[in-house]
Order: C-alpha cells, then structure tokens, then sequence
C-alpha cells in the first residue's frame, strides 16, 4: 500500500515534468536496476517491488531540480 501511495505521489510530479511514457520508462529502468543490485547486493533470490522505482523517479527529480534540467526550468 506505502508503495502504490508513493507512486501516485511522486509518479504525478515526474509524468508533469517529463509525460507519461518517459516516466514509465524512469520507472521500469530503476525498478529492474534495484532488483539486479539486489540480487547481486544482497544475493537474496530475485526481489520484485516497486520501491526501487518509485526511490529512481524521486531520485531523477532531486537531479533534474538541483542541476537544473531545461525541462523542468520552463514549467
């Protein structure tokens, strides 16, 4: 449940900066990187979840405001 409310919170300010497809491809690219470092961190069996999405969407927005992505600037 913390996970699908932090998704809605943090996915709403990430598809108003960069659009629906460019977030859902934020999400799935740091989704499948937190269930390989995982695996290969902690050599647990394969993790599936979305923490490690939402954490790489909120992690992508910290970037694009304090270096000051072009897109981000102009909304």
């Amino acid at each position: 449940v913390l996970n699908i409310w932090s998704l809605w919170s943090v996915g709403e300010w990430a598809e108003r900066t960069w659009g629906a497809s460019r977030t859902a491809l934020l999400f799935t690219a740091s989704s499948l990187a937190g269930g390989v470092g995982s695996l290969v961190w902690a050599e647990a069996p394969v993790v599936v979840g979305a923490s490690a999405g939402v954490l790489g969407l909120a992690g992508a927005l910290l970037i694009a405001r304090i270096g000051g992505d072009a897109e981000t600037r102009e909304k």
